[in-house]
């Protein structure tokens, strides 16, 4: 399907809220998507940086799931055709879109925005986390301090992108390891057996993982294990030792202490809050 017959949406399609301040040459936007919203495929006019503060995304483009947590980054050309999903803590972002990426204003990142990247850098969350402070208790600075930080963003992203260009499509061994993972939240394979059921070496696999996926193996595995504990605890009436024993933790303790690391409330907290009705 092409791009012209897609929706062409903004950056803000679907969010709970959202912020945005004009600068020169872009505009800079903090957004919160809710709880486990779907968007599919769909286009933007312009080009765009995000930034991920909180939460967890899945967005495909071109063919490749990119497992987008906090400090994520993702530039996208525009009309670049992708779909997102959002974990069940929903996710806040910051949004920065050139008005046009080959002007004045943007020189120095002259074709930065025609290919699709995709990497975690923590100054760049510091920085996003300094314009969603801006954003959301604007003054009369606000709007200088608000421009420097995305031309601070932009260029240190600039420089970190450049060196993290596309890498091919996604092998089809490891889609299915990446398949087997989200399939199986409740198990604990090892590395050297994927790699084995992979056909690879363990240290080829654990590379092209985060290469591709923008995560290590470890770190997406246990997102599954409690993205799919966080949906039992809405949705059944199951125990929360039971679900905690169901996906592969040595006891509630343990659960509860991983729960909260990634999702910032306890099973308990969590199921009375986003409890289905």
């Amino acid at each position: 399907m092409m791009s012209s017959v897609l929706p062409r949406v903004p950056t803000t399609a679907g969010t709970q809220w959202s912020t945005t301040l004009m600068v020169p040459g872009a505009t800079v936007t903090l957004a919160r998507f809710p709880t486990a919203l779907r968007l599919p495929s769909h286009v933007h006019e312009r080009p765009c940086i995000t930034v991920l503060l909180d939460g967890v995304m899945a967005e495909r483009i071109g063919g490749r799931e990119r497992y987008c947590e906090r400090a994520s980054v993702l530039v996208k050309p525009s009309l670049e055709r992708h779909d997102d999903v959002f974990g069940p803590m929903g996710s806040t972002q910051i949004i920065i879109e050139p008005d046009d990426a080959h002007g004045a204003v943007w020189a120095t990142a002259n074709g930065f925005f025609s290919s699709v990247r995709f990497f975690r850098d923590a100054d760049a969350e510091r920085l996003g986390r300094r314009l969603a402070l801006e954003l959301d208790h604007p003054d009369v600075v606000t709007p200088l301090a608000a421009a420097g930080l995305a031309f601070e963003l932009c260029a240190g992203v600039a420089r970190r992108g450049g060196s993290a260009r596309g890498v091919g499509a996604t092998p089809p061994w490891l889609q299915r390891t990446h398949a087997r993972l989200q399939d199986s939240p409740g198990e604990s394979p090892d590395l050297t057996a994927l790699a084995r059921e992979a056909g690879v070496h363990p240290a080829h696999l654990a590379r092209a993982f985060r290469a591709h996926y923008g995560c290590s193996i470890g770190t997406f595995a246990r997102q599954q294990r409690i993205q799919s504990a966080a949906t039992q605890l809405t949705t059944t009436d199951f125990t929360i030792a039971g679900i905690a024993l169901a996906h592969g933790f040595v006891d509630q303790s343990h659960f509860t202490r991983q729960f909260r690391r990634h999702l910032g409330l306890t099973p308990r907290a969590y199921r009375e809050r986003f409890r289905a009705r």
